[in-house]
């Protein structure tokens, strides 16, 4: 699926815009290996980064030449693609000194922040699925095969991992963004609140959704702020709050946020779930897995077991792991992963809720394809 978050879109828009720069490009490099070239002068990526251009093949694990041919891209200005877990060099002796750090640090190439987080919430396994609650959302799963969805209309991503482990998924509606939405313009009460009491104004908000019934009296919140990414790419989709009367108030509106952004992920699990894959527990991610009701939510939506872990580092953990898989070559990733990261609550969902969930969701599936029909 073309769109403008892959790097080829922008070399091409790049090119087309200013051709008489596009020659003096000497690399292409991502936020994060821009870094480790800043660092040790090694010009290198991760097949995670490189499969998330358009220009990587994931069959081939190699920079594809047909497209680099279409697009009329030199292989040259790519960095080589190593395995995110392999040391790739040291710290320059003069970065070491002008930051304050010993000689000899070594540099691991690391992979996207996608990737580590899921792997830091030790999702490794068949059944296992990670969903990150922040800005956005995002269910993924890990597959020691490649699936590709059999749509022409690509409804979930595959990224790699490291060779032998991909990715599969999608980023839904915005979640947490539009939580800080409400609160910047409808939230001045918490805001106070939240300083005698010495509280985040998101604990507040908490509080005040617990107040509302499971499934806000009716009221079906579609949280695409900012577009649709997946299932179904559109960048012309509109957010909308429908069931409004004069009988709902700011407790049901804040709670149906919160499950409008669960009815988001279910998009993305049932479009996973028609592909053959079996989820059975999803481990929560990001600051939404600090709410106190967000999480039933979640499960209740989705009809499967949420899980959080001890930590909400998952993503440093995650690189973590990757980098003890190097160092300890007798254990898999899943065993370390399992050694590592440790459950500390549970959430099974509730079968009542999960039924008036149920048609809910249904309501709010129709509603965004009225709405992907008819943007505003």
């Amino acid at each position: 699926r073309i769109s403008p978050q892959y790097v080829l879109p922008k070399i091409m828009w790049f090119k087309n815009r200013y051709p008489e720069k596009i020659r003096e490009i000497d690399k292409v490099f991502s936020p994060k290996d821009y870094v480790i070239y800043m660092l040790s002068g090694i010009s290198v990526t991760d097949h995670s980064i490189a499969s998330g251009t358009q220009l990587f093949n994931i069959s081939k694990m190699d920079w594809d030449e047909e497209l680099l041919s279409l697009a009329g891209i030199s292989k040259d200005v790519l960095p080589n693609v190593v395995s995110g877990e392999k040391i790739v060099g040291e710290v320059k002796p003069e970065i070491s000194k002008a930051v304050g750090l010993r000689k000899g640090i070594e540099i691991i190439v690391g992979v996207g922040d996608a990737q580590a987080q899921t792997l830091g919430l030790g999702v490794t396994k068949t059944g296992q699925a990670s969903c990150n609650i922040g800005t956005s959302s995002a269910l993924r799963i890990v597959s020691n095969k490649l699936i590709i969805d059999k749509s022409p209309e690509c409804r979930f991503f595959t990224y790699v991992i490291i060779p032998g482990l991909w990715m599969l998924g999608g980023a839904a509606g915005t979640t947490g963004a539009v939580l800080r939405w409400f609160r910047d313009n409808f939230g001045a009460c918490e805001m106070e609140l939240s300083k005698s009491l010495n509280m985040s104004p998101y604990e507040i908000m908490d509080l005040e959704a617990q107040r509302s019934q499971v499934g806000s009296s009716n009221l079906i919140f579609i949280p695409y702020f900012t577009g649709m990414m997946y299932p179904y790419a559109n960048p012309k989709m509109k957010g909308a709050l429908i069931g409004l009367s004069l009988s709902h108030n700011r407790a049901d509106i804040l709670r149906s946020a919160m499950e409008g952004a669960a009815f988001s992920v279910k998009l993305i699990l049932q479009v996973l779930e028609e592909q053959g894959i079996k989820i059975n527990e999803i481990r929560l991610g990001g600051g939404g897995a600090r709410s106190r009701i967000w999480p039933q939510i979640f499960a209740d939506v989705l009809g499967k077991k949420v899980i959080i872990t001890h930590t909400q580092e998952n993503t440093a953990l995650g690189i973590a792991i990757l980098r003890l898989k190097d160092l300890r070559p007798s254990k898999n990733i899943s065993e370390i992963a399992e050694e590592i990261v440790r459950p500390v609550r549970c959430y099974m969902p509730d079968e009542k809720h999960r039924q008036i969930y149920e048609k809910q969701f249904k309501l709010f599936k129709e509603y965004c394809k009225i709405f992907s029909r008819y943007p505003l």
